[in-house]
């Protein structure tokens, strides 16, 4: 180094030889009078390089599909997932606009169903139909997101996809299963009926009639109790790995791998939502829901609701009212457990289809014949008259399924079904443009009902 004059840089990670084992950087620099040496600790730099190494190794060999974008759609990051969903790897398709990735019908589109949104809210869930490399169309399930740079400033976009081609095959089948059921049902009953004013039919008859309805049912729900299981197993494998990337110690998910594991938590969570509702209600409508009913304080059951529905209220804007008549509120005989659950899907509902900044109000009243009316008010796009009896039908989302908020139409059926098998009743007010009020009463318990009415 002192005969060539050049300057002396070297990086050496100093295990068994000083304490803690750091890396140290060293620079010798030739002087007339010999050479200067200066070492710099870079022990942090190094472990953050390794562990940066390291959950990019993670993410480039999870099964889901990870994929990267600049601001003008043009792919920067391509994991294995992607590479096993779509079939380019990653030097086909680096570089290229992601609009390769979209079915024809879609492309002229693009702007609006995805990039728009995204650039928008900072945050998109659609499912949109998808092209291979091999040409296959399929349905993809695609969480975007916006990333920002050091300077807080959108640099990309990030797209968790999951091919939902399957699940929307299922959810298909068991729509077209459900109404064909009912019309055999409708027909089956109403043929019933003229034969029997004719005195044409005999009891041997009635009874295969009955046989055929009681297997057409068990059939239904034992395809929904096999997809029930054949759901949730991969979903919950998905879920738990999820988890214990969020909470590795060790080896903290650093730069945006926080939001790409946000977003597969968020596509799981969905999924299992609706598997859940599926087994209720088929549950329900093989008299297999069992019910709990118990004098109750309405008060802190509501309180729980308000709890649970905080943070989507927070996250979508929304402000959570209770009237002030809540307080002291007399016992119900009801099940708890599915007092909750018929509530929360009516707070969650009017917090989803809410307008931005706007209000949810819980109210309960006391109303002739010691009953408690619970109505949770919204101040969304308000629902149709002409659609009001199609509010509570299975699979009808009563024209929100062409809106963005994603769904399945099963909730407010299933609300509707428990409510009544509590012998209660549940309902709905709504204005367009204003609002809509969706309420289900519950019988005071026989021990305060004396004390309301006086």
């Amino acid at each position: 180094m002192v005969e060539t004059g050049e300057t002396l840089d070297i990086e050496a990670h100093y295990t068994g030889i000083l304490p803690g084992d750091p890396w140290l950087r060293m620079v010798a620099v030739p002087r007339a009078d010999g050479f200067a040496i200066a070492f710099t600790d870079i022990t942090a730099f190094k472990n953050a390089e390794k562990a940066l190494k390291e959950q990019a190794a993670i993410i480039a060999q999870m099964h889901e599909s990870v994929i990267t974008v600049d601001l003008d759609g043009n792919v920067t990051g391509w994991n294995d997932g992607a590479a096993k969903l779509f079939g380019y790897r990653s030097e086909e398709i680096i570089g290229r606009h992601y609009i390769a990735l979209l079915e024809e019908e879609n492309i002229d589109a693009v702007r609006s169903l995805i990039e728009d949104p995204i650039l928008e809210k900072g945050r998109h869930e659609i499912e949109i139909a998808l092209r291979r490399k091999s040409g296959e169309i399929f349905t993809g399930h695609v969480l975007s997101s916006i990333l920002h740079d050091e300077d807080g400033k959108p640099s990309g976009m990030v797209g968790y996809t999951l091919d939902v081609t399957e699940r929307k095959a299922a959810e298909e089948a068991l729509k077209t299963a459900y109404a064909e059921m009912e019309t055999r049902v409708e027909n089956r009953t109403r043929d019933l009926k003229t034969e029997l004013v004719r005195g044409q039919r005999t009891q041997v008859e009635l009874e295969k009639a009955k046989v055929l309805a009681e297997e057409a049912s068990r059939a239904k729900s034992d395809f929904l109790s096999r997809e029930n299981h054949e759901l949730r197993t991969p979903m919950n494998a998905i879920l738990g790995f999820s988890q214990l990337f969020q909470h590795d110690t060790k080896s903290p998910l650093t730069g945006d791998q926080p939001q790409y594991v946000h977003e597969i938590m968020s596509a799981g969570d969905h999924l299992m939502m609706l598997v859940s509702q599926l087994l209720d209600m088929s549950k329900i409508e093989t008299g297999n829901m069992g019910l709990s009913l118990t004098s109750t304080p309405a008060a802190p059951l509501i309180e729980e609701c308000l709890a649970m529905t905080q943070s989507l209220a927070d996250a979508h804007g929304i402000t959570l009212l209770k009237c002030a008549e809540n307080d002291g509120l007399p016992e119900i005989k009801t099940d708890p457990l599915r007092f909750k659950q018929i509530l929360l899907n009516l707070m969650s509902n009017a917090i989803k289809y809410n307008r931005d900044d706007g209000e949810v109000v819980i109210d309960c009243q006391k109303i002739p014949g010691a009953y408690l009316r619970i109505s949770v008010t919204d101040q969304g796009p308000g629902i149709p008259a002409d659609q009001f009896d199609n509010v509570f039908e299975p699979f009808n989302r009563a024209g929100a399924e062409y809106a963005e908020v994603p769904g399945t139409g099963i909730g407010l059926a299933i609300a509707k079904q428990m409510v009544e098998l509590m012998g209660d009743e549940i309902g709905l007010e709504s204005k367009v443009g204003e609002g809509t009020t969706f309420w289900f009463t519950a019988p005071v318990a026989a021990e305060t009902a004396s004390s309301v009415s006086t």
